[in-house]
């Protein structure tokens, strides 16, 4: 782990967001986000890929990194984002990215 950073309001010990940050093997990066706003509206499920890529002399694509973002709901104003930025064409840790998005214990409960 690289980092972490908790957010409380009004009572010392209630957590309404909790990030943590870390480096993976081959240069990758994840940060894994949980937060909850007590009266927020539903959060909606969503996954968003993308590429960070040029032309090069030749005219074929280069992927210089591959940005994943997924964002899994739990209760009303609560969910979890993980990001993930792993360089180059392909990643092992894709998998590992979305299950821990969707695994329950990730999300901070509200109060």
């Amino acid at each position: 782990m690289a980092g972490a950073h908790t957010v409380e309001r009004d009572r010392p010990g209630v957590i309404y967001q909790a990030t943590v940050l870390g480096a993976l093997e081959g240069g990758a990066v994840v940060s894994a986000t949980a937060a909850c706003v007590p009266g927020g509206a539903a959060v909606v499920e969503q996954t968003v890929r993308s590429a960070n890529t040029s032309l090069d002399l030749a005219g074929n694509t280069v992927v210089h990194a591959r940005l994943l973002l997924e964002i899994v709901p739990g209760a009303a104003g609560c969910s979890v984002q993980v990001y993930l930025n792993s360089p180059g064409v392909g990643t092992s840790w894709d998998t590992a990215a979305i299950s821990l998005a969707h695994d329950p214990g990730a999300q901070v409960a509200p109060r």
